[in-house]
């Protein structure tokens, strides 16, 4: 093992993210993880494979991007996906890739869902503060998050951007005469309901949950949703952000599909 390596490893072993040590060919030969519940995968079901192989198959094509364009120019390449883990949470990570010689190669990955949820969080809470004073300020600000984001009370929708139209395929006037549920999978809007009622009343509910939804094509996609309880217009209701994550959910189906018929 090089010095390089060994100072790696010291630096490493003080830090929450996760690091992975893969070889030209992207097989991980060594990793390190203080929690190791923040893996996705046991370590003897990735240890001596290839990275791109072992994500889902979005993660590992983005993965697989990243790597080639660190061995071609040397320089360090992020990308960012979500996971869905067995608990059935979704959570967003950073990989950022580089070469620490020329034959390893770094994968140190990050989760940075509190950060992602805390960005659209204070972006829409300083929309919020503006709207007493433009309506006009607050919605070409929430029109320019790339999250989609909604007010409603006790189901009924009071406000959607920009982005909630597009992902839905709903106008804003057809949103705003529909209830926040009717989005929602049948299958899962009994919990939604559930969850939201309790949110209303001021009791504990996960910070954010996965759910699919249904757009006005008839397409399903899945969203990450963070509510969270404000005053709006002098009364309670839910401040909603969503990012979709179909893209990682249909890849984590794909894989777990892959593993049952194996």
């Amino acid at each position: 093992m090089n010095d390089r390596l060994r100072e790696l490893e010291a630096i490493v072993s003080l830090s929450t993210d996760l690091y992975f040590f893969l070889d030209r060919n992207d097989v991980i030969f060594k990793y390190y993880a203080r929690n190791p519940d923040d893996l996705y995968i046991a370590p003897e079901q990735f240890l001596g494979k290839k990275m791109a192989d072992i994500l889902p198959r979005t993660v590992g094509e983005a993965h697989r991007r990243a790597f080639d364009w660190v061995l071609e120019h040397n320089e360090p390449r992020s990308f960012d996906y979500w996971l869905t883990f067995k608990d059935g949470k979704s959570r967003a990570f950073q990989g950022k890739l580089s070469l620490i010689d020329s034959a390893t190669m770094i994968l140190v990955i990050t989760d940075i869902t509190d950060r992602l949820m805390a960005k659209d969080y204070a972006v829409v809470k300083h929309q919020l503060s503006l709207s007493e004073q433009s309506e006009s300020k607050f919605r070409n600000l929430a029109d320019a998050i790339e999250a989609a984001v909604g007010i409603h009370r006790n189901g009924n929708w009071l406000y959607v951007n920009r982005t909630m139209e597009r992902e839905t395929g709903y106008s804003q006037r057809e949103l705003l005469n529909m209830s926040f549920t009717a989005l929602i999978d049948p299958e899962y809007r009994e919990m939604v309901f559930a969850r939201g009622k309790a949110r209303s009343e001021g009791l504990a509910e996960p910070e954010f949950y996965e759910v699919p939804v249904i757009t006005k094509s008839g397409k399903r996609v899945y969203w990450t949703l963070r509510p969270i309880r404000i005053e709006y217009e002098g009364s309670s209701a839910i401040l909603l952000t969503a990012h979709d994550c179909t893209y990682m959910k249909l890849a984590e189906i794909e894989l777990q599909n892959a593993k049952n018929t194996a």
